[in-house]
């Protein structure tokens, strides 16, 4: 059977919960821990990667999974040993089963 999510990524969440301490230095709360999800990760090239650009400026990688509300761009994305940045968040289709995060590679 054919595997739509033959990818597995990691959500990166942004800290939460920074403080300031004596001399005003912004101290970064703790990160929850990583979440680990089932996802089909497409690196553009060609047509595929001009029209994403289209969507967002400097995505060059589609990651699909499932649709969930409680995402937004301040996540980063683990994949094997990349890290990616997402530029964007689209609803597949209009029924609100896919989501396609549209990235860039970051260091």
């Amino acid at each position: 059977m054919f595997d739509f999510r033959p990818h597995e990524i990691a959500l990166v969440f942004p800290a939460t919960g920074g403080s300031y301490d004596e001399v005003g230095s912004y101290i970064p709360g703790d990160s929850p821990p990583d979440e680990f999800i089932d996802a089909h990760v497409d690196v553009l090239s060609g047509s595929e990667y001009e029209r994403a650009q289209k969507v967002a400026a400097d995505a060059n990688v589609i990651i699909y999974i499932d649709y969930r509300d409680d995402l937004d761009e301040r996540i980063k994305v683990r994949h094997k040993d990349k890290t990616y940045s997402v530029s964007a968040l689209i609803s597949q289709g209009g029924l609100d089963e896919t989501l396609a995060l549209y990235a860039k590679e970051v260091e």
